[in-house]
């Protein structure tokens, strides 16, 4: 299969590889670069461990009921 090919170009395309926003070519020139480069296939599952520890993590955390009203003075005061 002829593509992506070079590590550069994979790792420019994890995210959207993780989230599934490439084209199907894309996503199976992905797939076989990351079955081929183990270093890739390293940082890929890295960067997809670190997106599912956000995405899980942070919904879990409790959130300060005066969050927003702080967060609003807050921009207010810096845009004075």
């Amino acid at each position: 299969m002829s593509g992506i090919h070079d590590c550069d170009t994979v790792f420019a395309k994890l995210h959207d590889f993780i989230d599934k926003e490439l084209s199907e070519v894309e996503i199976l020139q992905v797939e076989e670069h990351l079955r081929l480069c183990p270093p890739c296939a390293v940082e890929y599952r890295f960067e997809a461990s670190v997106l599912r520890y956000m995405r899980g993590g942070f919904c879990q955390m409790p959130v300060p009921a005066d969050l927003e009203s702080r967060c609003l003075k807050a921009l207010a005061d810096e845009e004075a």
